[in-house]
């Protein structure tokens, strides 16, 4: 067991395997496999999906072996179908850095069309880190010149930038400083 941390230190050290590299115990798997299904699972109730998707997040969410295409396409699903604003911005949230392709056309059309300005906001937020493709491109530069939210407008500008926010009650606090949200 020894020799095996030292090697995973060792190609740690070398960039061999990510940053991100967990050992999990038997617990966590299950765990983690509980939460895969449940999330995955039309059945449950979207607070118990909800509480899933944000268990997997603490797990490091973005790493393949944590959240499954199947388990992104029943979030997106999910936030397609219900009416409840908050709901889409906890999945959004939660999925902000999966690489899997079949998030961006849903976030994008949030970002243009959703009725709840917290929802564009968190979509732009989402969409940062795919803002070298194009349609996310412009998209983002859509939403930055015409939304009707300056929250949703600097959001869209700092995922364009490469930079993220933190909004903050009455206001947006940005790594350039602090602005109000009127």
């Amino acid at each position: 067991m020894q020799n095996l941390h030292a090697c995973i230190t060792f190609l740690l050290l070398c960039g061999v395997v990510g940053l991100s590299l967990k050992l999990l115990t038997r617990q966590d798997q299950s765990l983690i496999a509980v939460a895969q299904d449940r999330a995955s699972d039309t059945s449950q109730p979207v607070a118990r999906r909800l509480e899933a998707l944000q268990l997997l997040r603490s797990h490091g969410l973005a790493e393949p072996y944590l959240c499954t295409e199947e388990v992104v396409e029943s979030m997106l699903q999910l936030a397609s179908e219900t009416k409840v604003p908050e709901v889409r911005v906890v999945i959004y949230r939660q999925l902000n850095g999966i690489q899997y392709s079949v998030i961006r056309k849903p976030l994008v059309e949030a970002l243009l069309h959703d009725v709840s300005s917290e929802v564009r906001e968190e979509a732009a937020r989402s969409l940062g880190p795919l803002r070298d493709d194009p349609e996310v491109q412009d998209a983002l530069v859509q939403a930055q010149q015409n939304d009707e939210s300056k929250r949703v407008r600097k959001q869209a500008e700092a995922s364009l930038a490469g930079e993220s926010t933190l909004m903050t009650l009455g206001g947006i606090a940005t790594n350039g400083g602090w602005e109000s949200e009127q």
